[in-house]
């Protein structure tokens, strides 16, 4: 096996390990995630019952053409 070989996978592992390590340090409380989560379903859920009452009363995309005479 090459020395440049195991220079590479010593660096790829040293990386991972790197990168764990911040994203463990960097992640959101528990709390932060969950006041998100809950923000964002309720966000989504405004959103699909203005979707929902827009198709019920059927507004049209386009409005009608008018015959002109």
């Amino acid at each position: 096996m090459n020395l440049s070989v195991v220079w590479f996978f010593a660096g790829v592992m040293i990386g991972g390990l790197v990168l764990g390590a911040l994203l463990v340090l960097i992640r959101p409380r528990d709390e932060e995630a969950a006041a998100l989560y809950r923000r964002e379903a309720r966000e989504a859920q405004v959103w699909l019952q203005g979707r929902a009452r827009s198709v019920v009363n059927g507004m049209p995309s386009k409005p009608e053409r008018v015959s002109r005479r």
